[in-house]
């Protein structure tokens, strides 16, 4: 994956976490926001994941 499509896709996982979390400010249900919040955390930890893809992309490799 290029390098700015793994950016993109940071800030996409970023912006679904974001609408999770208002989401379950608005949920009635205890097991839905326990779900919605879950759902959000997930996705920031893709989030990281793919913006330490995108640093590592951009570094150079180091070799022996």
């Amino acid at each position: 994956m290029p390098v700015v499509s793994r950016k993109i896709a940071a800030d996409e996982l970023r912006r679904r976490a974001s609408h999770y979390r208002l989401l379950a400010s608005d949920c009635a249900y205890p097991e839905g926001i326990d779900l919605l919040l879950l759902m959000a955390e997930v996705h920031e930890d893709e989030a990281l994941a793919a913006e330490s893809e995108h640093i590592i992309a951009g570094s150079p490799i180091a070799t022996c």
